[in-house]
């Protein structure tokens, strides 16, 4: 009996799957977009006015690599009611990671009719302890402006 159940749900299954449920049709045509692939606009350093720079940096402790505890953003302490997160955008995003998103605010403030930001380099400082450890993060960033 256990031997024909199995023999009926293996039929069933072989004339389901192998109805069709109809006709379908596909037809391709030849298509092209005339949008360029590349758009070049050639900019030298000619062209830009230099604003200046400024440095961002976090300073944060870590317990038992799980449990992170930031102590200052920019030289400040930190301040729990007021969060401000900074992200910039172009044709690829500027490599300001993680927690130096809350410090990059400081670059808008100081130059906000500034054109282009640019990283100049990233630096990343840590002191092992025992269970945790304490990390400086400091990070440079240019202002750029396009001359008229």
């Amino acid at each position: 009996m256990k031997k024909h159940t199995i023999l009926l749900i293996i039929g069933f299954a072989l004339l389901c799957a192998s109805c069709t449920l109809g006709k379908f049709s596909h037809k391709t045509a030849p298509a092209t977009s005339f949008a360029p692939n590349i758009v070049k606009l050639d900019l030298t350093m000619d062209q830009f006015e230099y604003l200046g720079e400024t440095e961002i940096s976090v300073q944060q402790k870590t317990y038992i690599g799980i449990f992170t505890k930031i102590d200052s953003i920019n030289g400040l302490p930190k301040d729990i009611h007021n969060k401000k997160f900074t992200k910039f955008y172009g044709n690829r995003d500027i490599p300001v990671q993680g927690i130096m998103k809350r410090a990059a605010y400081k670059v808008i403030e100081e130059f906000p009719n500034a054109d282009y930001y640019v990283p100049v380099n990233y630096q990343k400082n840590v002191s092992r302890m025992f269970l945790g450890s304490y990390k400086t993060k400091t990070m440079k960033i240019k202002a750029y402006k396009l001359k008229n």
